[in-house]
């Protein structure tokens, strides 16, 4: 159940993907402020 709100979510965020990906595997402290400038979202800015 966690899982798939995880991914639904991650469907839904506006925020960097991988920003949103190093959270949920509990990168915290990297994801702060981190843009990868190639997934949709970043691009979309």
């Amino acid at each position: 159940k966690q899982a798939q709100s995880q991914m639904n979510q991650y469907l839904k965020t506006r925020q960097c993907r991988w920003q949103f990906l190093l959270k949920a595997f509990g990168f915290t402290k990297e994801a702060v402020g981190f843009r990868c400038d190639r997934c949709d979202n970043c691009l979309s800015h």
